[in-house]
């Protein structure tokens, strides 16, 4: 009987002290990948002359399909600041990211909307290089025949008031 007491006894703290044990391992704080990552893109981007402004900034958008509204977000790897000039820094880690390739440009392009103000930087870890991203959207047919509509109306607006002045002696 006492041996089974005891047993039993060693069985439990066994299990007690393993639970405290795995308890303390997890607390600790070790480097993800991503933490590696983050250090590496960090330094990358300071010897280049970039002052981090801001780490993991996050914009939300909210999507609404078939009237129902889902609440998205997106974080941004790092905000910098250089001459002046701010930008939003996509950190990637993959061989050959192509920034016109459709998947990668669809994302800069959710970037431009949900960053805006802030010029685009694609750094790519694995290559070791950095670019800057611009967006620009070209304008439809109908926006410029309107643009081009209005300033015949202003032009031909400010002949006929000097053509007016001219008449009334006025000019």
């Amino acid at each position: 009987m006492p041996n089974v007491i005891i047993l039993i006894s060693g069985i439990f703290l066994g299990i007690v002290g393993f639970y405290l044990f795995y308890k303390f391992l997890s607390k600790k704080k070790l480097l993800t990948p991503a933490d590696c990552n983050s250090r590496d893109a960090e330094d990358f981007l300071k010897k280049r002359g970039f002052q981090i402004v801001e780490k993991k900034r996050q914009s939300s958008v909210v999507v609404y399909v078939n009237g129902k509204g889902h609440l998205n977000t997106e974080a941004a790897d790092f905000i910098v600041e250089r001459d002046r000039k701010r930008y939003v820094v996509k950190v990637v880690n993959e061989i050959g990211v192509d920034p016109t390739e459709p998947a990668m440009r669809r994302k800069l392009i959710e970037f431009s909307k949900l960053f805006p103000g802030l010029e685009i930087l694609l750094l790519n870890l694995n290559g070791g290089e950095l670019q800057e991203i611009k967006l620009k959207f070209p304008k439809s047919e109908t926006e410029l025949l309107f643009t081009v509509f209005v300033a015949s109306f202003i032009v031909l607006g400010i002949v006929a008031l000097v053509v007016l002045l001219v008449q009334l002696k006025l000019y």
